[in-house]
């Protein structure tokens, strides 16, 4: 995951642009407490300058938020659980 997160910046950068989201489909899940707490750090530092939306089945993430997300014919609906 984190060879990923460095190309992406690396391509944005190569472009002159900058990543304007962050998605990561269960982040952090297969990894120790200690390599977490790390990647935890790097991922709080990449979330100041863009919107990020993580999927996990871990609860380590500190400041989470646990979310349902259903879509409907009628549009999309959130709800905090």
């Amino acid at each position: 995951t984190v060879l990923m997160l460095a190309l992406g910046e690396a391509a944005a950068a190569a472009h002159g642009s900058s990543v304007g989201s962050l998605w990561l489909d269960e982040v952090g899940d297969s990894l120790d407490s200690q390599k977490f707490v790390a990647f935890e750090a790097l991922l709080q530092e990449l979330c100041l300058t863009r919107a990020c939306v993580f999927i996990s089945h871990t609860h380590q993430i500190t400041g989470s938020q646990n979310l349902s997300v259903t879509a409907t014919p009628q549009g999309t609906v959130i709800k905090k659980l």
